[in-house]
């Protein structure tokens, strides 16, 4: 009977236990201007010797991500700023429409905090390396003031020494190829602030926060005085089975 309640117990924590997949956000292009590219439609517009293409990419963690080429056919530079990017969206609340505009991320501002988280995390490993070589140290003297002590307990604690170093050793190794990862997604793939030259292209990709609530989008680009604007639908997609 104790068993039985054991189990109950068991499936219930289990089932608590249960995290439901995020849903995946896809925007729809409603223009039907453009071209497709290794399966990415792309909307495009000309204004004032200025082209802009842009496609929906993909949802990643808790941003939309667009690819954008920027071509500059003006007879001057033109300044690229993605944090003056923004995207719109238009909702009933109260039985009034409500216009929110939401920036685009900054990518300088995202390499500023992961520069710091990576600091962070080799101070952390440092001083957990200098505590646990001081640790050593001790439990050293203490092993040859204890000389009748057993072998085998002195050769236990130092393989348990060791496998805490592997063991620490991997996890700073862990973290740090993951924050080189995504620092990498906003120095290598963002696009960051730039002056284009005349007569040159620029891409790159923009996140932007995700907005769960809106079924429509409107993207707004202003490189240079010329705004551009991108009409998107939203689908959600949920993996709750």
């Amino acid at each position: 009977m104790k068993q039985k309640t054991f189990i109950v117990f068991l499936s219930v924590l289990m089932a608590s236990c249960y995290y439901a997949p995020k849903p995946l956000y896809l925007l729809e292009a409603e223009k039907d201007q453009g071209f497709w590219l290794w399966g990415k439609y792309y909307q495009v517009q000309r204004k004032d010797s200025l082209e802009v293409a842009l496609a929906f990419d993909r949802s990643w963690q808790d941003y939309y991500v667009f690819n954008v080429f920027i071509v500059n056919g003006k007879r001057k530079p033109v300044v690229i700023s993605p944090e003056n990017f923004f995207y719109q969206t238009a909702m009933i609340s109260d039985k009034k429409i409500v216009v929110e505009r939401t920036p685009a991320v900054n990518p300088e501002q995202q390499l500023q905090k992961i520069y710091l988280q990576q600091a962070r995390e080799i101070a952390h490993y440092k001083t957990e390396q200098g505590n646990r070589a001081l640790v050593s140290f001790f439990e050293s003297l203490s092993d040859l003031a204890a000389a009748d002590e057993d072998e085998r307990t002195k050769s236990l604690n130092a393989l348990e020494r060791d496998v805490e170093d592997i063991k620490s050793n991997l996890e700073h190794g862990k973290t740090l190829h993951s924050i080189n990862q995504l620092r990498k997604q906003w120095a290598d793939q963002a696009l960051r602030k730039t002056t284009l030259p005349p007569g040159f292209q620029i891409q790159g990709n923009l996140f932007f926060p995700v907005n769960a609530r809106s079924s429509k989008i409107i993207i707004h680009f202003s490189p240079g005085d010329v705004d551009f604007s991108f009409k998107f639908k939203q689908i959600i997609k949920n993996n709750v089975p």
